[in-house]
Order: structure tokens, then sequence, then C-alpha cells
């Protein structure tokens, strides 16, 4: 049954976001401040609108959808490129991703770059809005400036990381766009840092202000990312430090070893953000794409499942082997697929789609502490969340066999989750040997995924990544 904040959400969804569009701003006979200041930042309810867009816009399909969960999602085509999934599919397009063989005129690949450019546009357009309005209450203004720059950061996290250097875009005025050369990796991060801070300073502590639902970021989900930023970027230090303080809140708990099939429904315990869902006929993208029951065949929507040697790799006892994957019979054909979504489709609301959760931050700090040699740490984390999926403690003694439990935990863990098995194989340095041994045409040029072809023919500045 929908809350009355889920209806709030849509009204104000509908009344802006088509007003406070990608499209509308790149028109250049539109004066875009004054667009920006008279449309969309008059008043508190309005300017929340344009926010809740912003989540709206980073769900909708039907461009690409990134942070969707569907088909051309973070989740879906990272989860092909690496070692967890098989892709069925035929297409070209596909096939690409999962053979580590994508082309620049790859459509697909053009339309997560598109996709993810587009919410960086729409959300420096949200936050020059915000900087001129002069009619909004000063706590609204805070808190939907903190979102803003939150969702900046999390998007260039994933570009940076898909990508490597790209333009480093910080305006909405095309003309300076169309011609932006691209940034170093050290320049992204520089800007992700900064934003991912300001929106720790800006944002709420408590979900209060959104009805208790945790569809939108608060001060956590700010600590979260800078927690996972600075396990990539090696500071160890500062990883452990943002994971413990989201670790320590009383807002978020792991559930017990026979609950995790309340890991994923709409506000989880587990959960430091979830998205909404937006169509009406599914609770998450990710249930109605990887969940194959009720499935006649492997079709266009439904062409993953998950490798056969990946779900060998589970301990016997692993509660997330019978609780987050079930089978597919096809024929003589079994099919393994992710079941951490159990909502193929229906309109009854009790999934939202997991972004950040509780668990990955135990990993993080489990590492970052075994970097600082502090394995006794080390193990606590990772045996915490080896508890969690009913397993006894892990027998790895040395800093190397400890730092191999923790990356094949979180191989387990976060499986079809927001790519991270790819982006921990590129991190480690580890993609070349895992998917050497696995996919015939791998090459160390396939880490970055290709500026797409159009991207380069438009923008004489920008230049392709090595290989392509």
């Amino acid at each position: 049954m929908k809350s009355k904040y889920t209806l709030k959400y849509l009204a104000l969804f509908c009344a802006v976001f088509f007003t406070f569009s990608c499209e509308d701003f790149l028109d250049p006979g539109i004066p875009k401040s004054d667009l920006i200041s008279t449309t969309v930042f008059t008043d508190d309810a309005s300017a929340e609108g344009a926010i809740t867009g912003l989540y709206h816009g980073m769900m909708s399909a039907a461009a690409g959808g990134y942070a969707s969960g569907h088909t051309q999602s973070v989740t879906s085509l990272c989860g092909i490129s690496a070692d967890l999934l098989s892709e069925y599919s035929t297409g070209i397009s596909r096939t690409g991703f999962f053979e580590n063989t994508i082309l620049p005129q790859n459509t697909i690949n053009f339309n997560l770059w598109s996709d993810l450019y587009q919410n960086i546009y729409r959300t420096n357009a949200a936050l020059e809005g915000l900087e001129i309005s002069t009619e909004l209450t000063p706590d609204k203004k805070q808190q939907l400036e903190g979102e803003a720059y939150f969702i900046r950061a999390f998007t260039y996290f994933y570009l940076v990381n898909l990508y490597g250097e790209v333009p480093l875009l910080q305006t909405t005025d095309y003309r300076q766009n169309a011609t932006a050369s691209k940034n170093s990796v050290d320049e992204i991060y520089h800007l992700i840092i900064a934003d991912l801070e300001m929106a720790e300073i800006l944002l709420p502590n408590n979900f209060s202000p959104y009805s208790e639902e945790r569809i939108r970021v608060n001060q956590f989900g700010a600590k979260a990312m800078l927690a996972r930023v600075y396990l990539y970027l090696e500071d160890w230090i500062k990883a452990e430090q943002y994971a413990s303080e989201v670790i320590s809140s009383p807002l978020f708990e792991l559930y017990h070893q026979d609950a995790l099939d309340e890991v994923f429904m709409a506000n989880s315990s587990e959960a430091i953000w979830q998205l909404f869902p937006i169509h009406p006929s599914y609770n998450t993208y990710e249930g109605y794409i990887f969940v194959l029951e009720n499935d006649p065949s492997l079709s266009s929507f439904s062409s993953m499942a998950l490798s056969p040697d990946f779900v060998e790799t589970f301990e016997v006892d692993d509660q997330r082997r019978f609780d987050w994957i079930s089978y597919f019979d096809l024929g003589e054909v079994q099919y393994p697929y992710p079941f951490k979504y159990k909502v193929k489709s229906g309109s009854d609301l009790t999934e939202y789609s997991m972004v950040l959760r509780l668990a990955e931050q135990y990993l993080i700090r489990g590492e970052a502490r075994l970097k600082q040699g502090n394995l006794p740490g080390a193990k606590e984390d990772l045996n915490r969340i080896r508890h969690r999926a009913g397993l006894l403690n892990t027998n790895a003694t040395t800093p190397e066999a400890i730092m191999d439990a923790i990356m094949e935990e979180r191989k387990k863990e976060l499986f079809t989750e927001w790519g991270h098995r790819w982006l921990d194989l590129k991190r480690t340095k580890t993609i070349g040997k895992v998917l050497g041994e696995l996919k015939p045409l791998w090459d160390s040029h396939a880490e970055l995924f290709p500026i797409p072809e159009q991207e380069l023919l438009d923008n004489p500045n920008l230049t392709p990544n090595p290989g392509y």
C-alpha cells in the first residue's frame, strides 16, 4: 500500500520534473538562469519536486537508466562484464560487454555515457537554481543542496571508475560543456570528495525529513560514499573512520541469518539509501530482469543468469546461497539467477532498489583495518558478515589470506549490486588474472569502457581511451 509520502513524492515529481528536463536546458534559445529561478525554485514545494525529479531521472530506464537496475544499468552491464553473470543474448551491443570487446560505436555504451552526463547536467542545473533562489526556507534549501551535491558526486564516481579520465562539468553552459576536454582522475576525485563533504555538512542526520522513508540520502549516505571513495583511493585511515561512523549509527542494523529475505525490503534496517520504484508494474527493475520464474524463455528482458561456477564457490552452509539465489529449469538446463529481489512484477510495493547498505561498510572497514596492520579488527568485521550468512569464523591468518577472504566475501555479499565485482577487480589490479583465464578475448584496455564514437565526433577536444 502506498504511503502518504509516496503520493506526495509522485505529485511533486509530476508537477516539476517535466519542466526541469535536460532537453529544456539544452535548448540554446532558453535563458538558463531565468528558467531555473522562475519555474522550479520559487518555493519549497517546487524545489522539493526538482530534487525528487533527480532521483526519478536516475531510475528512468527510457534512455539507459544507469541507476535503474534495468538491462542498461551499471548493475547489469558491469555484472556481465565481470565473472559472475552469464549473458545469453546474441545482440552485439550486449555481447560486447560480456566478452569485454565493446566498440566505440556500441549503442548501449553510448546510452550509459549519455545517461550519466544527463544526470550530471540536471544536478548542475539544480545546484545553480538553488544557489540563486531567495525564496526557500533556509533548512529546506540546505537539505536540497546536500542531496544535489551527493547525487553529483555519486554519478561522477561511476563515470571515473567506468571511463577513467572524463570531462568534469560543473555548469549548464552548453557551449562550454560541448567542447570540454578530459580531466585527470585526481581532479575528478577531488570534486567527488568536495561534494560529498559538502553533502555531509548539509544533509540531515536521520530520515525524518523524508517521512522515515530511506529513498533519499541523509548524512550517513554521504559518509558511506566517503568510506567507499577513500577505500578506492587507499586512504585506509579515512575509509575506516567513515565506515565506523555509519556502523555505529543506531539507524542501521544487520539482519539475523534467518532474515536474509528482509535485507532488500522497502526501508530495510540495513538500507543506507534505496531508490523508490517509478514503474507502476514493478517493485524494482532488478527483480524484473533477474527473476526467471514464470518466464518461459530467456527473453530480451531476462537474458542474464548467474555463472554456475560462481554459485559453486559458496560454502555449503552459506545461507545466502539459499536465500539470494534461485533456479529456473528450461528443459534439461538449469539456470541459477539472483534472487535478492523476490518480486518480478506487481504493483504492491514491498521492495525498493538498494543502493547503499550496511554490509558493505563492514567489508570496507575490514579491508581498511587490514591495510593498517590491524588483523584482529579486520577479521572481526569479516566474521560479522560471515556470521550473518550462517558461517563460522574465517580460518585466514596471514594478511594475504585475510585479504583474499575479504574479497571473496565481497563477491558473495555484493553480487549483482552496482558493479561491485567489476570495480573490485579493477581497483585490486586482479582483473587481468581473473578475466584473462575466463574470457578468450580479454585485453587489458577493456578495464575502461570506450568513449562513445558520437561524443568523439561531436567534441574535437575529447580523445579516445587507450586501446580504442
